[in-house]
């Protein structure tokens, strides 16, 4: 896994939307990679700065805001939406209605292949874990030896 995947990963935990299982993995590659480190401290710098222009505005700024808007005259210069919709054609309609449901399902599959790419890396990356632990535990095990001879028996012997 390179650098940027775990920037991504990185963003993910900032948000609480990455999942509980690969935080030790993340915290690790954090614990080795510098680069990573400044990145996760510039994107905290950042979120902490956007928190505080937040808290920044007046709170009467959206009541005067509201207030100004209810004040104004838009009858006048508005344009009825029914005036708007007697001059679109059926080809319009049908043109609308496509790039929507086009543009619905380019949501929901694109949201749904970035799920199904972060299960993948977490399950290879549990695997990877798997196969280290199975190494180990090989190598931990006494040699043996079989051996058969010509009356059709079987000798296995090991060292201790």
């Amino acid at each position: 896994m390179n650098c940027e995947s775990f920037q991504d990963k990185i963003q993910k935990y900032n948000d609480n939307e990455l999942e509980k299982g690969f935080e030790p993995i993340l915290f690790e590659h954090l614990s080795k990679c510098g680069e990573c480190r400044e990145f996760m401290k510039s994107l905290n710098v950042i979120e902490n700065y956007i928190a505080a222009e937040r808290n920044s505005f007046p709170a009467e700024l959206d009541d005067k805001i509201l207030k100004e808007i209810s004040n104004q005259n838009y009858s006048a210069n508005k344009i009825s939406t029914g005036k708007i919709f007697r001059k679109m054609n059926y080809q319009t309609y049908f043109n609308f209605a496509f790039a929507l449901i086009l543009l619905a399902m380019l949501v929901f599959f694109t949201g749904r292949d970035e799920d199904l790419k972060s299960e993948i890396e977490f399950s290879k990356n549990l695997i990877e874990q798997k196969e280290k632990e199975i190494q180990l535990m090989q190598n931990a095990l006494n040699e043996i030896t079989v051996k058969t001879n010509y009356e059709n028996e079987i000798v296995v012997t090991t060292s201790l």
